[in-house]
């Protein structure tokens, strides 16, 4: 009988769908831990289509950088503020530019001969410091490439920068914006990095609509900050990394229950008539410490001998 697929909940496979659309590289957002926010993607209707154009009239010609290798004809907004108070709902005061709140964000790295300093902060929703730090570049600047034009004695990304910017200064996430691309990026002291790039330009088609809503379910003004406790984008990103925690151990588990139920079979193998012609090769070991060392990335047979004898498989 053909193995059935799993059923998906329609409300985790349009999270899906969007995510898939944006290819986030590493861990951003969990479907789950949206769903569980109770965040519910809009896809069709009038105040979205009407929205959308609202968005598609506001897009401006970029003028690139010297580096940009995007077309001449890009789109986009010249000002992150632009789109977060016309599109997304938010209000000047939630994105602050004000020079001493920066130079508090800004981290010097001596041994680099660099200072890593944001461009705004976006506060915390109790007031007291911020909950994302935001990086505006000169348009269509490359958001992956190495600089190479010897200003910078540290050859790094803006990514690679920003993500230092994150860490050093212990602010988890925060935005990288180059006028054509809006970028949330994550990046957890201890863990791995994680970002999701919304290209403005597409999100402006009709193919695009379900990234523009996605756009807005993210990042609209009431997710980031009145959303109740458990809601809001901060903690969707935490509850994030906790879904992928519990999904972690648990693969682990599985494949540490097969890795002694392969053991097992081997060191029981002896006992039983092997159907094949070169089976003296196989009992004697060869093939099953080949085998491990190529699942285990190099454990060498005395390795496997010592596992084996701890957990009792030669008596099995």
């Amino acid at each position: 009988m053909p193995r059935r697929s799993p059923t998906v909940a329609p409300e985790l496979r349009a999270h899906q769908e969007w995510l898939g659309y944006l290819q986030p590289v590493g861990l951003v957002v969990a479907p789950a831990a949206i769903r569980d926010a109770g965040w519910v993607l809009t896809r069709s209707g009038s105040d979205l289509v009407e929205r959308q154009q609202r968005y598609r009239d506001a897009l401006e010609p970029l003028n690139p950088a010297e580096d940009a290798d995007l077309e001449d004809n890009s789109k986009g907004f010249s000002r992150l503020n632009d789109l977060l108070m016309e599109h997304l709902g938010w209000s000047e005061d939630q994105i602050r530019s004000d020079p001493t709140q920066l130079k508090a964000y800004a981290k010097a790295l001596p041994e680099l001969g660099e200072t890593l300093k944001p461009t705004a902060v976006i506060p915390a929703v109790t007031g007291h410091g911020a909950q994302m730090l935001v990086k505006e570049l000169a348009p269509l600047t490359p958001l992956d490439r190495k600089t190479s034009d010897g200003e910078h004695v540290w050859r790094a990304t803006p990514q690679e920068r920003f993500e230092r910017l994150l860490r050093e200064t212990g602010v988890e996430a925060g935005f990288l914006f180059n006028g054509g691309q809006l970028r949330l990026v994550v990046a957890p002291k201890g863990e791995s990095s994680g970002h999701l790039t919304f290209p403005l330009q597409e999100l402006a088609e009709v193919s695009g609509r379900l990234m523009f809503s996605a756009l807005d379910l993210l990042l609209g003004q009431s997710r980031v900050f009145f959303d109740p406790d458990g809601a809001r984008l901060a903690d969707v990103l935490k509850a994030s990394r906790s879904f992928q925690a519990v999904v972690s151990n648990t693969l682990a588990d599985q494949v540490l229950s097969a890795l002694w139920d392969l053991l097992r079979g081997f060191a029981q193998a002896p006992t039983h008539p092997a159907p094949r012609e070169n089976a003296a090769e196989f009992h004697s070991g060869r093939e099953p410490a080949t085998a491990l060392r190529r699942f285990d990335h190099g454990v060498d047979a005395p390795g496997v001998s010592a596992l084996r004898g701890r957990r009792g498989l030669d008596a099995c």
